[in-house]
């Protein structure tokens, strides 16, 4: 199991195949109860209904608690790090984080510099990358063809 997800170029293909093979085990209705219990919290800094709307959903699918953070009414905008918001997420009982922002670094950078053992998914950095739109393209073409 992968401990974040951060670009598609830091997966090995043995990696991405699992992570496809999960997913159609999930949609093929496999059992989903690892993910009982989970927390995700959903902290997009930039608008992207689609995106968050989705990671919602499947969140949900997949049994987990969803959190929406809102980054505007943050303690980031009194001068909190990031990395400090994530520790403090972890202490509070959250499992993962899925962050969209237009930073190309900053999931990587928070990956480096977190220490402690809550996940990270990169939804989309900026223009460099957009790690789960590859992994949904290539699982539709793995499907469909």
């Amino acid at each position: 199991m992968l401990n974040h997800l951060v670009n598609i170029e830091s997966l090995t293909k043995a990696e991405i195949e699992n992570i496809i093979d999960d997913a159609i085990s999930f949609k093929n209705g496999h059992d989903k109860s690892v993910f009982n219990n989970k927390t995700v919290c959903i902290m997009f800094f930039e608008n992207s209904t689609r995106t968050k709307i989705s990671f919602e959903m499947a969140a949900k699918n997949l049994g987990m608690k969803v959190i929406n953070f809102d980054t505007q009414t943050s303690s980031i905008n009194k001068g909190e790090s990031l990395k400090e918001t994530m520790e403090n997420l972890y202490f509070i009982g959250v499992n993962g984080v899925i962050i969209r922002t237009s930073d190309d670094n900053l999931v990587k950078n928070l990956v480096e510099n977190v220490s402690y053992p809550i996940k990270l998914l990169n939804a989309g950095t900026g223009k460099s990358s957009h790690t789960t739109q590859a992994l949904l393209d290539y699982f539709t073409m793995k499907e469909k063809l």
